[in-house]
């Protein structure tokens, strides 16, 4: 128990630096002015965004950890099967369970009742780095899930399934940073990865732009499966849900209660 609480606070540690290092960068170059007051959705993202990682970690601890091993003892899983060498299997896990959250975040804008508890992260009205832990309980309860039915049918170890989920946290976070990278930089990167200027059109008012561009860490899963979508002048996007403008009411108490509210 020790060493997961160890690694629970190694994990919260790493991910606090990556944030500090991206919010440091997005307040030097920010692409636009943030909209006030902003301590109370700072509050509120930063403690869902405390409260997921201990959610995870205890996860991990009680169901990924010793069904991954279950499996990885009896060689079950596709990629077992595939008997495929070490770096190759690595990179399979990596691309099946980026494919997998592409196809969890895709399914939580179009199936009706996942989207009341995604709605609480595109409800920011600014979009930075702090927005991308936004995360309702019920909805982080989706991706773990599915997480561990994918990486069990998979063949996915322990271990790889834990690499690719402490790099994908820090593409989340780059992802909604509030700066644009170089115009050829973009251009190139965008290829293969998802930017915050893709993903700032999926934050967007309009419903056309907001079911678009929900890759995870790579692109190409947006430009395969027809959800890649260039969108207009990045000054012309406004950022989060009309139906939730007045940002003043949007505090903790409000975002947990938000998927059981009347609406759609």
């Amino acid at each position: 128990m020790r060493i997961w609480i160890l690694r629970s606070g190694a994990v919260l540690a790493f991910l606090a630096c990556a944030m500090i290092l991206l919010a440091g960068a997005e307040r030097l170059y920010p692409q636009r002015p943030w909209l006030k007051p902003q301590a109370p959705r700072l509050r509120a993202n930063l403690a869902m965004g405390a409260f997921m990682v201990f959610m995870e970690q205890a996860f991990n601890l009680a169901f990924l950890a010793p069904a991954l091993f279950f499996f990885e003892i009896r060689s079950w899983g596709l990629l077992h099967w595939l008997r495929l060498a070490p770096a190759a299997r690595l990179a399979a896990s990596f691309l099946v369970l980026d494919l997998a959250f592409y196809a969890v975040h895709r399914a939580l804008h179009e199936v009706p009742w996942m989207w009341r508890f995604h709605r609480v992260h595109h409800s920011d009205r600014d979009m930075d780095v702090t927005t991308a832990p936004r995360c309702h309980p019920g909805e982080f309860a989706i991706e773990l899930s599915a997480r561990l039915v994918c990486a069990c049918l998979m063949g996915v170890s322990f271990p790889q399934a834990s690499a690719y989920c402490l790099a994908a946290p820090v593409f989340i976070y780059f992802q909604h940073c509030n700066f644009s990278l170089p115009g050829n930089v973009e251009l190139r990167f965008k290829l293969a990865f998802t930017t915050p200027d893709m993903h700032r059109v999926h934050h967007s008012t309009r419903g056309e732009e907001n079911h678009s561009n929900y890759g995870i860490i790579l692109s190409v899963w947006d430009r395969w499966l027809g959800s890649f979508r260039e969108g207009p002048k990045q000054s012309s996007i406004e950022i989060g849900l009309p139906e939730y403008s007045k940002r003043e009411e949007l505090g903790l108490g409000r975002l947990l209660r938000m998927p059981f509210e009347p609406g759609d």
